[in-house]
């Protein structure tokens, strides 16, 4: 699936500046990779731990 920030923004009731420092913050952890419409994670159990997802779920 391919979405721009815009559409990630506004599914999740967000401002496409939240998006794009959320992702901007992964990218300098090593958690994701961006690119066009494209998002690539690099440390699923990182970026589990940072949404509170319990490990059973992840």
């Amino acid at each position: 699936m391919h979405l721009g920030q815009t559409s990630v923004a506004s599914l999740l009731g967000v401002s496409r500046q939240a998006v794009n420092e959320a992702l901007a913050d992964l990218r300098k952890d090593g958690i994701a990779e961006t690119g066009y419409r494209r998002m690539r994670v690099l440390d699923r159990s990182r970026l589990c731990t940072i949404a509170g997802s319990p490990a059973q779920v992840c």
